[in-house]
This record gives structure tokens, C-alpha cells and sequence, in this order.
């Protein structure tokens, strides 16, 4: 039986692995991964694990075509988010927004943007904060997008390369 530092580590593994196999667009594997980092998360009891397991998995849902189930993980990983989980409310709130978007469900953009918009200066979750950065700048324009992504770097706590604006990274150092 392995130990609860061997089952951590074995989920950082299969996050990892699940973020590789995104890149290189085995997206079925990848939702394998991040079903291997869920079942951890569960065997270890670890709620914000479990919920960014639901977030991540939901990605390689998305790519796959399997639009109710992204929906669905989304909405499992904000309930878990919603007992106090910043990071995972902000996942889940921040791509489910984008989701909506992609699919041309305007109506349903704004609660989810919201929750993402206020929740991004409390969170260190740089791609989940570009995602969000790409989503606005989708949304509103890019001169809205802008001035959005200025105030969320200034307020966020991310590494000193990252000012989103619709993807893209520049230097704080820069004057951006």
C-alpha cells in the first residue's frame, strides 16, 4: 500500500502526464490522467485536489467534443470549489465562462466571468489566469480586456512575466 506522500506524488504524476498528453493532443489519455488524479484525490480525501482534478479533466472534455460532459465536471468541481476552495472556484468559473463563450451561450457568460474576475488576485493559478485573460479579451474587446488584465496582474500574485491579454505574456519590467 503506498503511503499518503507516495499517493500526492503519484497525483502531481498523473497531472503532469495529463498536461503532456493535452499538449500533444492525446486528449483521451489525458482525461485518463486526470480520472487517475481524481480517484488519488479521493483515496486521500483532499477536496481541492479532487475539484482541480475536475477542472483540469474537464479541458481534454472540451477538446474532445463532449460539451454536456465539460459541463457537467464543471459544475462538480464548483460545488467542491464553493466549500471554501478559491483556486478550484476559480478554475472551474474562469473555463466554464470560456466554454459558454466558444458555444455561443452569451446569456450564461456573466455569473461565471464575474466569480473569475473577483477570485483572480486571490489564486496562484497562472493557466487558469491566462485562460481568463484570453476569455475577456474575447468577450469585451481588446481595450477593455486590457485595462481588465492590468488590474488583475497588479492585484494577482503571479510570477513577474505574466500580464494576460488574450493569451499572450509580456514583462511587468517592460512598462506593460
Amino acid at each position: 500500500k503506498l503511503g499518503d506522500s507516495a499517493l500526492a506524488t503519484s497525483a502531481f504524476i498523473a497531472q503532469k502526464r495529463g498536461l503532456v498528453n493535452m499538449a500533444i493532443g492525446n486528449y483521451s489519455d489525458a482525461v485518463d490522467d486526470f480520472n487517475r488524479m481524481l480517484g488519488i484525490a479521493r483515496r486521500l480525501g483532499d477536496r481541492r485536489l479532487e475539484g482541480m482534478a475536475l477542472a483540469w479533466r474537464s479541458v481534454p472534455e472540451y477538446w474532445l467534443h463532449e460539451f454536456e460532459q465539460v459541463e457537467w465536471t464543471l459544475r462538480a468541481a464548483l460545488a467542491i470549489g464553493d466549500e471554501g476552495f478559491d483556486n478550484v472556484r476559480f478554475a472551474a468559473s474562469a473555463w466554464l465562462g470560456t466554454v459558454f463563450l466558444a458555444l455561443g451561450r452569451l446569456a450564461e457568460i456573466e455569473p461565471f466571468m464575474r466569480i473569475a474576475e473577483e477570485l483572480a488576485p486571490r489564486v496562484d493559478e497562472p493557466f487558469w489566469q491566462a485562460l481568463l485573460g484570453w476569455a475577456l479579451r474575447r468577450r469585451s474587446g481588446v481595450s477593455e480586456s486590457v485595462a481588465r488584465s492590468r488590474r488583475i496582474n497588479s492585484q494577482c500574485r503571479l510570477p513577474s512575466y505574466v500580464l494576460v491579454v488574450g493569451g499572450a505574456c509580456a514583462r511587468r519590467e517592460g512598462g506593460v
